[in-house]
């Protein structure tokens, strides 16, 4: 069982709700709060994330598949000779019916693509209609996908003000925290840019076998068909659980967080 990037809920219980940093959610909050200017990303390329109701309903599913009986085509090729995908997709399923490990990849890129672009502009959009009132300053956020400019970037917008907002605290007497939060996120980006700069496909095969082998009536208690999820409304409930859940920011509609955003 592989879900692909966890992200906040979907659907039920409460559309948008999220608890961890983790993955996306984390770029969406240190974006919207203005600490993150810069991240080294393709925005061309497919973000594989996968709601976290709908990890859990097929997690909930999966048990029944282990029981189902499915013809074995015999054949005699080998996986290394055969040259016809079919013959492939055959040999592999050959091999789960005798015993193999079936795999579960529970993905949205193959059946429900969205980019990290239309990810990022659609987020970017609420948080411009309704800011965390706890933001550091204006949203800025750059990507690219060369090192070299990176660096440059980040030392322009994250090392610089981060050196003078250290350098304020230490005066006033307090720890300063901004360089070594900016080490850290640069670390990170440097760690998830393999991911963000090259095109990951799962085959979900088994996960689309399995959602039609149900009847409607499990298919709405269990509901996983990433097909079904509407990334406009989405990704707006995923903005709004990350201010609610995760920047802890229950001020909606605060005019004062959006005079200090639009600055």
């Amino acid at each position: 069982f592989r879900p692909s990037q966890v992200t906040s809920l979907a659907c039920e219980p409460t559309p948008g709700w999220i608890g961890n940093y983790y993955g996306p959610t984390g770029i969406v909050s240190a974006v919207g709060i203005g600490l993150m200017r810069t991240f080294i990303m393709d925005k061309n390329l497919v973000t594989d994330i996968i709601p976290c109701d709908i990890v859990v309903n097929l997690l909930i599913t999966v048990p029944s598949a282990w029981n189902r009986q499915t013809p074995v085509r015999q054949t005699s090729q080998t996986w290394e000779n055969s040259s016809s995908d079919e013959t492939k997709h055959e040999l592999r399923n050959s091999e789960e019916d005798k015993g193999g490990l079936k795999v579960f990849n529970i993905v949205s890129g193959k059946r429900n693509p969205i980019t990290y672009q239309e990810f990022l502009e659609k987020s970017i959009r609420y948080l411009y209609k309704d800011p965390p009132e706890n933001c550091l300053w204006s949203l800025i956020f750059i990507t690219t996908t060369s090192i070299r400019l990176y660096k440059m970037l980040h030392i322009l917008l994250h090392l610089t003000p981060g050196h003078m907002i250290d350098t304020y605290l230490t005066l006033v007497g307090k720890e300063p925290r901004m360089i070594k939060m900016y080490k850290k996120i640069q670390r990170l980006t440097l760690v998830l840019k393999s991911f963000t700069t090259c095109q990951w496909n799962f085959d979900d095969t088994n996960v689309e076998t399995l959602w039609h082998q149900m009847d409607a009536r499990d298919q709405a208690l269990f509901p996983f068909n990433i097909q079904d999820v509407d990334w406009d409304d989405y990704v707006d409930n995923n903005a709004r659980g990350v201010r609610l859940y995760v920047l802890l920011d229950t001020h909606e509609h605060s005019q004062y967080a959006k005079r200090r955003y639009l600055m």
